[in-house]
Formats: C-alpha cells, sequence, structure tokens
C-alpha cells in the first residue's frame, strides 16, 4: 500500500493501520496519545492520497505558527512533497503565491479562513485537522471547515471530550480511539505531555508593546532593566498586572508615566490569556485536578472570580490578608476541588501528586521554579492515566523567550520536557 519514504523511517503496525483505516473513508478522525506518532500518519496519508491521483492538492491546519513551521518541515522532509508554512506573519499580498505553489499547504486555520477564497480558487481538496478538537462552536477551526468542501478529511488529536464527537464527526468524519493503554503504542508515550497554547495580543495590546519597546531603547542599565521587567509583566501576566504596578509612586510608574493612558484604552484586555486558559480547561475537559501558576497575587484574585463555575480554590503569599495556609491546602487536596490557582507559594507548598492537569500562565526562566512546579506532576504514583502541562505564552515575545530558556535549562538539568526540540 505504501509508496517509499525519502526519509529512513519504518512505520510502526499501528500507524499503518490508522493509516489504511483513514484512507478507506472520505472522513476520518484518528485519535492517539501525543508521541505516538500522528503527524506521520497524516504525511503518509497525504502520500498516498496524492500518488493515487485521489486529490490534487492537500491543506494542512496547524493552531499555531511553531506546528505550521515544524509541520510543513516534517513532511517536506518525510514524503518529499513540497510543503508551504502560511500563517499571519506574512502579509496577505505575498501569501497569495504561496498559496499557488503549494502541494501541501501547512497554515493557520485563522489564515485559512482569512484567505478562504485563494484556498478554496486554487483546488485544495484534501484536508488535514491536526488538534481537531477544536473543531467546534465559534472557534476559526470549525468556521473554516463548515465553509469549506473538501473530498477527504483527516482530523488529528490527542484527546475529544465526549460532548465534542457530534459536531466534530460532521464536519470532519468518524472518530476512532487508539488508546495509551495499547501496548503497541504505551512504551512510545512520555510520562507527561507538554501542551502550548498561543495568546495573541491584539491590535491596541501590540501599540502598548511597541510603545513600551521603544522607551526601553531610551535608556541604559537600571533604568532599561525596569523597562524590561515592565515588558515582561505586559506580555506574561497581562494588562491587569502592569496597571497595578504603574499605580505606586515608584521609578517605573514615572518612567512609564505616557504608557498609562494607552493602558487603560476599552480595547486593552485586563488578561489576554484568559481565553488560552479557558480553551485549555475546556479541551482537558474530565480533568481530575487542575493547577494554574501564576506569578502576581492581582492575577490570581482575578481568575479566582472569572472562573468561578470551576470553584477554584486560590493559594498566594506576600499578602497581607491573614489567610489559615493549612486549612486552605487541606481544602486544596480534597478530590472534590478541581481547580487551584496558585502563585509562586503553591509552587514550594502545595503537594497534590493526584493533580492531571498542571497550566502555566506566567513562564519563567529559573530551573528552580520551573522544576518545583513540574514536580506537582510528574512524580510516580498509582494513578495510570495521561498528565499534561499546557503552557499558555504570548507569541513573538519575551514570555516565548522565557518558556524555550526554561525548557533548555531543565533539560540540562535532566528534566526531560516532551515539547518537540525543534520548537
Amino acid at each position: 500500500m505504501m509508496s517509499k519514504l525519502r526519509k529512513a523511517i519504518r512505520p510502526r503496525d499501528y500507524q499503518l493501520e490508522a493509516v489504511k483505516w483513514a484512507l478507506d473513508r472520505d472522513g476520518a478522525v484518528v485519535v492517539m496519545p501525543t508521541g505516538s506518532g500522528k503527524t506521520l500518519i497524516a504525511a503518509l496519508w497525504i502520500k498516498e492520497l496524492i500518488s493515487r491521483g485521489v486529490v490534487k492538492r492537500v491543506l494542512v491546519l496547524e493552531p499555531t505558527r511553531i506546528l505550521v513551521e515544524q509541520t510543513a518541515k516534517y513532511i517536506r522532509e518525510v514524503i518529499g512533497a513540497k510543503a508551504v508554512p502560511i500563517h499571519g506573519e506574512t502579509p496577505k499580498s505575498k501569501r497569495v503565491s504561496l498559496w499557488k505553489k503549494a502541494l501541501v499547504a501547512v497554515a493557520t486555520p485563522e489564515t485559512a479562513l482569512s484567505d478562504h477564497s485563494i484556498v478554496v480558487g486554487e483546488g485544495f481538496d484534501g484536508v488535514v485537522v491536526d488538534e481537531c478538537h477544536h473543531t467546534t462552536g465559534k472557534d476559526a477551526y470549525a468556521e473554516f471547515m463548515r465553509r469549506t468542501i473538501f473530498r477527504k478529511r483527516l482530523g488529528l488529536s490527542a484527546y475529544i471530550p465526549r460532548s465534542r464527537w457530534p459536531e466534530i464527526e460532521e464536519h470532519i468524519g468518524e472518530i476512532r480511539v487508539w488508546s495509551w493503554r495499547d501496548k503497541r503504542i504505551r512504551k512510545y508515550v512520555p510520562p507527561w505531555i507538554g501542551e502550548i497554547y498561543e495568546a495573541e495580543l491584539n491590535g491596541a495590546e501590540k501599540k502598548v508593546l511597541e510603545a513600551l519597546e521603544e522607551t526601553r531603547m531610551e535608556y541604559a542599565g537600571r533604568l532599561r532593566g525596569l523597562v524590561n521587567t515592565a515588558i515582561r509583566w505586559f506580555v506574561r501576566d497581562g494588562a491587569l498586572a502592569l496597571r497595578e504596578s504603574l499605580e505606586r509612586e515608584t521609578s517605573l510608574a514615572a518612567l512609564l508615566s505616557h504608557i498609562k493612558p494607552l493602558l487603560y484604552s476599552p480595547d486593552i484586555r485586563d488578561l489576554h490569556k484568559l481565553d488560552a486558559l479557558e480553551r485549555v480547561l475546556k479541551d482537558h475537559e474530565g480533568f481530575r485536578k487542575a493547577i494554574v501558576f501564576v506569578d502576581r497575587v492581582i492575577v490570581v484574585k482575578a481568575l479566582t472570580k472569572l472562573l468561578r463555575k470551576y470553584e477554584p480554590i486560590a493559594i498566594y503569599g506576600r499578602t497581607k490578608m491573614k489567610v489559615d495556609t493549612r486549612r486552605v491546602l487541606e481544602k486544596a487536596r480534597s478530590e472534590n476541588v478541581k481547580l487551584i490557582i496558585a502563585t509562586s507559594a503553591g509552587e514550594e507548598g502545595l503537594d497534590l501528586p493526584e493533580a492531571d492537569l498542571l497550566i502555566i500562565w506566567s513562564n519563567v526562566a529559573s530551573p528552580l521554579r520551573f522544576i518545583q512546579r513540574h514536580g506537582r506532576i510528574i512524580r510516580l504514583t498509582g494513578i495510570q492515566s495521561l498528565k499534561f502541562v499546557a503552557y499558555i505564552v504570548t507569541p513573538n515575545t519575551p514570555d516565548m523567550d522565557s518558556l524555550l530558556d526554561s525548557i533548555e535549562i531543565a533539560r540540562k538539568a535532566g528534566i526531560d520536557v516532551p515539547v518537540d526540540k525543534e520548537v
């Protein structure tokens, strides 16, 4: 069945099984754990359909720019197809020629939706929807699939909540699950799985960041360091955190007095990462216990109110409030508590080996804090289930730099972080 691959890769039996099953259907969704090789399944599916003449061109949808670039490179290397990455970093006027020359186009759903008329006009008749659990509701994935007809459709995901099955099967096709408990697969699945969720700044927020960066260039030494700190607070924790800092009578507030009016624009969100956080919680529907690590107390308090439907417990230090930490921790360990939102006090103080979802809101490059946080989830326990760590990052900012630095430092310290090295 399979055409020869350009790269010396021997597909595993369950991967070939999944490809054959998907090829027999116009629409198919393969659910298989991270680490089991779903991207190779997609590459084999693409190669087989094109070589048989079933489809002429294939579109691959990826949720982030990182994955767009990474997947395009992988497809080029493995099957030798002309796979072209297309995303919002490239101006629309230049994207037209990219769509025209791509045998396989790899794009974010937002870009594909923006260029919808071009995609349709260029005759893409096959589609791979990676991370297809997003293909519901008002998400760009769902909107694009509702508006576009493909001859062949393949969806890929590590996990799809049961509540999303009907809509995903309607948009893409029949769902089949290959469990991480399968002996053929389990040896390839890491003890925990790292995922990156991007939280982009909107137009008004990008103007704030530009103003901060322009101000930074006006200074050197200690003053430049202060502005760097403000940039980090803004892109890592949100406008709410930076506003709080600039309300105090400090050197930083004086340096950035011209920034304050921009920060209070109605288009500036208090917490630009909130949507991504809610997406993480929905994507991991059914989690037993989740911990969200945040650096600023004001953000912890805001999230506790905004996520009240989860009845979260807040744990934070360095406040004037009298809190019985022992009682709070006891309550947090209860099976009835599903969500904990904590500052660095929780990094050292929480003992929750049963947590199966860790969410990093505030990325830090400190190796000690990185390892302390992950210690909440990577311990060996008697519970047989997958564990996930979701990193929420602001792309193309120092927030992303902090995440990548921390992963590299952790690896040097002997902690294997299962996020692709090419990222």
